[in-house]
């Protein structure tokens, strides 16, 4: 395997390269150049990588496994979801606040109506 800088300029050079290594290697940030060059992309959405899969989500990629995405267990890929303001009306409900914060400033109508429903059930 080359290091990180090599495997930069290779991968910036357009140099033929067998990524197979690095996909194997899982090693963070390989696989986060890889996703910032848009190689391998189905292969690294499948890694369930945290870093890789929120880098994923920030540079629209792998949106086919966004859906999937939105029960994920851990917050931060869901909180990459609602930062780009996908799924409001299911990151609304979402039981972390950190995870709301970004889609009530985005929708803040759409909060309001979602805390005008709760008020009126009550």
């Amino acid at each position: 395997m080359r290091t990180l800088k090599q495997f930069q300029k290779a991968v910036f050079l357009n140099e033929l390269i067998d990524f197979t290594p690095y996909l194997e290697s899982k090693h963070p940030a390989y696989l986060r150049e890889m996703v910032r060059q848009g190689i391998y992309v189905e292969q690294l959405s499948q890694l369930d990588i945290i870093p890789v899969t929120i880098l994923l989500i920030e540079t629209d990629q792998a949106q086919e496994h966004y859906d999937e995405w939105l029960e994920h267990p851990n917050m931060n890929v869901r909180w990459a979801l609602a930062r780009k303001g996908l799924y409001p009306e299911q990151l609304l409900s979402d039981r972390i606040p950190d995870v709301r914060l970004p889609i009530v400033q985005q929708y803040p109508r759409l909060a309001n109506n979602r805390i005008g429903q709760c008020i009126e059930h009550h």
